[in-house]
């Protein structure tokens, strides 16, 4: 069983043949997660397929990340402690013209009678206390031991 029947095991959108392109789908933009989604589906039919599946008013956003949530909170009951890692990071767009902005809440350098405009955006990872998130490395001093970080390094 591939990781996403297991992520979407649980989900039930009222038909089997709308669970398994669930699934189908969430392989599929998992193995290339950057493409467009006719470059991920590979082919016309897979992608005309999946747009189906998207227009589909049988399809909610709530009851495929039911499922996530459901696998979610599988995985976090196997270990003692998980961290929840949150970062907020702005994006400036000032001087660009782009809709859907908001103002930012830093003090930046603008031109007189303009504000610095941007968007929010939220990242969060879940750590388990047996695993390494992706990106880090040990402290190559400590023998493989891992290490912490002090201030000044």
């Amino acid at each position: 069983m591939g990781w996403a029947a297991q992520e979407f095991e649980t989900i039930d959108l009222g038909d089997p043949r709308l669970n398994r392109r669930a699934v189908l789908l969430a392989e599929r933009l998992g193995q290339k997660p950057g493409a467009s989604i006719l470059g991920a589906c590979g082919n016309w039919a897979e992608t005309a397929a999946a747009y189906r599946f998207l227009r589909n008013e049988q399809v909610s956003c709530e009851e495929v990340l039911a499922a996530h949530r459901q696998a979610t909170m599988a995985r976090i009951r196997e270990h003692a402690v998980v961290l929840f890692l949150q970062d907020t990071t702005e994006l400036d767009y000032n001087g660009q013209a782009v809709t859907g902005l908001g103002p930012l809440s830093y003090e930046a350098p603008v031109m007189p009678g303009s504000s610095t405009m941007g968007v929010q955006w939220e990242g969060y990872a879940r750590v388990a206390s047996v695993s390494l998130p992706a990106g880090e490395k040990e402290d190559e001093g400590s023998g493989g031991r891992g290490g912490r970080w002090r201030e000044g390094d």
